[in-house]
């Protein structure tokens, strides 16, 4: 499959002016699938949109990428490298989402890709990590096929719609030389 998403989508990173369209898109997959991230729903809600432009724009440390369909934001990955010095090695892929009607067009597959390309050009990173429900089979198939291994499965990591959910833990190693 190749790393492009179906016309007429385009891949950029975020600006300060995507906030709003960043806000509303990550409360949609909040609510639909409460599971599969960490923060709530009144949790992002109450999150100021300079507070969300500051998470979602490019520093030398973290990095975030969109999937527009005209002028809808219809998916997020995003990549945090890890601030402890002597964990600076490593950086984590967080927030992926894609808005059900667009799934199955290659969206994901090719924002990982370009996450993945530019984990690579980061001066001494060397791997990335990411965390899935382990009932997430789709996207757990989509991290192999980028090369990711799983290395551990957390029992009841999150507790969501009344009950406990496994997440696994995933890691691509080798991105660049020690």
């Amino acid at each position: 499959m190749a790393a492009k998403p179906a016309p007429p989508c385009v891949l950029r990173t975020f600006a300060p002016s995507d906030a709003a369209a960043f806000q509303t898109l990550r409360l949609q997959a909040l609510q639909a699938h409460p599971a599969a991230f960490f923060s709530s729903p009144e949790e992002q809600a109450d999150m100021p949109l300079d507070a969300v432009a500051q998470g979602i724009c490019p520093s030398p440390d973290s990095w975030a990428i969109g999937t527009w369909h005209n002028d809808q934001l219809v998916a997020t990955m995003g990549l945090q490298r890890h601030q402890p010095l002597k964990l600076a090695h490593k950086a984590e892929i967080w927030g992926v989402y894609v808005a059900p009607t667009f799934r199955g067009q290659g969206i994901a597959h090719a924002m990982l890709a370009r996450t993945l390309s530019h984990a690579r050009s980061m001066q001494g990173l060397q791997q990335v990590q990411l965390g899935v429900l382990s009932s997430n089979h789709a996207a757990i198939a989509l991290y192999l096929r980028h090369g990711f291994v799983r290395f551990g499965t957390e029992p009841r990591c999150v507790y969501a719609e009344g009950r406990y959910h496994d997440e696994d833990w995933m890691l691509l190693c080798a991105l660049s030389p020690a």
